[in-house]
């Protein structure tokens, strides 16, 4: 708490730039509360609960909040070891095609150097460099990579 305490303000300057990539809806504002690290949504001027967004507007909100977390904490702990290792579970989930588009934007501005990304969504494929597809067959994984 006292990591994310002193890192409060740019937290959510990367939490806000990477929601307002994904969402450009001028009417939907976003910040994080200082005192607990809640989302604050703020629509049309008045402040709104997470379950009126949209799907695609919740899973930016929930990217960009995890992105902004894990920025925070490989720029603090140097002890931690996943600096350079991204691995997100179904992060478009609710996307439009386009805020898969924007997504890239995005993930080119984090600098991780791997990044595994778990998606059932083949519109990935446009930015990933190699695809792994699992196949359970009689009890067993069969993997099958294709190279972009």
């Amino acid at each position: 708490r006292e990591i994310l305490a002193s890192s409060a303000h740019e937290f959510n300057e990367y939490f806000k730039e990477w929601f307002n990539i994904l969402v450009e809806n001028d009417n939907i504002e976003i910040a994080i509360r200082p005192d607990n690290f809640e989302p604050m949504i703020t629509v049309n001027g008045y402040e709104s609960p997470f379950e009126d967004l949209s799907g695609g507007e919740k899973s930016a909100l929930s990217l960009a909040y995890r992105l902004a977390l894990n920025k925070i904490i490989n720029s603090r702990h140097q002890e931690v070891k996943t600096k350079d290792l991204l691995i997100l579970d179904e992060p478009t989930d609710g996307f439009s095609q386009e805020q898969i588009n924007k997504m890239q934007d995005v993930l080119a501005k984090l600098d991780t150097k791997q990044m595994f990304i778990i998606s059932h969504d083949r519109n990935l494929d446009s930015f990933v460099t190699d695809i792994l597809n699992f196949k359970k067959e009689h009890h067993r994984t069969q993997v099958n990579i294709e190279e972009i």
